[in-house]
């Protein structure tokens, strides 16, 4: 079966991808400048000033947009009260909003204190358990799931490899998750540090599902892959080593 979210299904319509363009200029707009992690910067007004660092910030945290693009002029209305840190666009390239030490108004609990919160252009595919399970809703109208781009999967796995490395926390599914896992959806636990509210299929206070029906395992995978390389390769160049070092003993 092909992985939408991996930009292996369907392709879009013209109507859908000119949206998608259409709501990346909207959000460029915005960019007033570079962030100290060297990303274009839409400063957002909704975050809690703070100093976090490494020990503070214990995982990551997945949305999805609802909408035809990375939310930007959204989450740096102040009338609004909501942001994330980062922002990725249909074609991968990433806005970010608040600083990484600072608290993103994004996961509708606590978790906010201890996660970067991350929005992907697009639409959540419903999970399981919801009525039109495996579409996708469009304002007032269903459609088939459109998922999420391979341009966007990737950059996000290479975002979340270097904010894992930054702060050094595990790269698994307990330290990378959703909306839906955070707690606080009508009384479930606030999600805690390593320890998401995985079985849960909505989260925050206002019980959001994003990002939806998501490839947590193969996602967790590929940003291993991003930040510690290719296992083969890895295992290739030992190997190497080894024999190297086998001959240069016999040959003493």
């Amino acid at each position: 079966m092909e992985k939408k979210w991996q930009g292996r299904g369907l392709p879009l319509s013209d109507r859908q991808a000119k949206n998608f363009e259409r709501g990346k200029e909207r959000n460029l707009q915005y960019i007033t400048g570079v962030s100290d992690q060297g990303y274009p910067f839409a400063p957002s007004p909704n975050f809690r000033s703070a100093e976090r660092g490494k020990g503070d910030i214990l995982g990551v945290v997945l949305h999805s947009t609802e909408g035809w693009d990375s939310g930007v002029r959204t989450l740096v209305d102040p009338n609004r009260g909501a942001s994330a840190h980062y922002g990725i666009e249909r074609d991968g390239s990433i806005i970010q909003m608040v600083n990484e030490k600072d608290i993103a108004w994004h996961g509708g609990s606590r978790a906010n204190n201890w996660t970067i919160g991350i929005e992907i252009a697009g639409f959540a595919k419903r999970p399981e358990g919801f009525s039109n399970a495996g579409k996708i809703q469009v304002g007032s109208s269903f459609e088939e799931d459109i998922g999420f781009s391979d341009a966007q999967i990737q950059s996000a796995a290479k975002l979340i490899a270097d904010i894992s490395k930054r702060y050094d926390f595990p790269i698994d599914k307990q330290h990378i998750f959703g909306h839906a896992h955070t707690g606080s959806c009508q009384g479930s636990p606030v999600a805690q540090p390593s320890d998401p509210n995985l079985d849960e299929t909505a989260g925050g206070a206002t019980c959001h599902y994003d990002p939806g029906d998501f490839e947590y395992d193969e996602f967790v995978s590929l940003v291993k892959r991003y930040r510690y390389g290719s296992p083969a390769i890895k295992i290739g160049i030992v190997g190497a080593i080894l024999i190297g070092g086998y001959f240069l003993v016999r040959s003493k």
